[in-house]
């Protein structure tokens, strides 16, 4: 009893998922912490039909199992109940645990792959500065890889006009402009969000930017 708390304990808490299949994918396993992942209960996951429903068909080549005992870092992307996409890295190996003969352990990657993906989108945005000939052209850069790098749609920058005290935008993202229109030229205090955030040094953060009083400056 002991070990079967302690079996249980563990896999409650762990974040890898295992899921046991028989051959034709239906599910004679499904571990309980399975909504880590994917944001299904165990039933849930059962009721979505066989394992390709939920890793995607073709996972990995059925005749390479046996010879190599166990197939490991097979990535493939699932989707959540929630409809967002995660990044898997599976292992499958053969078992003969009841009617079970395949167990998949899976593990969400998604943020590690984002930030690659983030630390790439960045060296790239870097090498095109080098051939930047102007401040609008290092700009648009920015705004054209903004949504890689802090997965933003809508985003702008503003340069700096130290005679007049002004942030004039000088590019801005197709999703900004359909959102909020044209941007306007704002002066360089405290009253509006661009404003005190370029004077405060301080990047600011909104549930719902509506609720911030500096938006009407805008």
């Amino acid at each position: 009893r002991q070990s079967e708390e302690l079996h249980r304990v563990t896999l409650n808490n762990m974040t890898d998922t295992v899921l046991i299949t028989d051959e034709a994918g239906g599910y004679t396993y499904v571990c309980p912490n399975v909504h880590f992942i994917f944001g299904y209960t165990a039933d849930e996951i059962r009721e979505l039909g066989p394992i390709d429903e939920l890793l995607g068909e073709n996972l990995f080549d059925r005749e390479e199992l046996p010879a190599n005992g166990v197939l490991k870092n097979i990535e493939c992307t699932a989707t959540d109940k929630a409809g967002r996409e995660r990044t898997l890295l599976v292992n499958v190996r053969e078992v003969s645990i009841q009617d079970g003969s395949l167990l998949y352990s899976c593990r969400d990657i998604t943020k590690r792959k984002q930030r690659e993906e983030a630390l790439a989108t960045l060296q790239e945005t870097a090498r095109d500065f080098l051939y930047a000939e102007t401040k609008h052209e290092i700009a648009q850069h920015i705004v054209d890889d903004t949504r890689g790098v802090l997965d933003l749609d809508a985003s702008a920058v503003y340069l700096f006009d130290a005679d007049k005290n002004n942030l004039t935008p000088v590019a801005q993202s197709s999703a900004m402009k359909r959102l909020n229109g044209p941007l306007s030229t704002v002066h360089a205090d405290t009253t509006s969000l661009p404003g005190y955030s370029f004077l405060e040094n301080e990047s600011l953060f909104f549930d719902d930017v509506h609720d911030s009083k500096m938006l009407e400056n805008q």
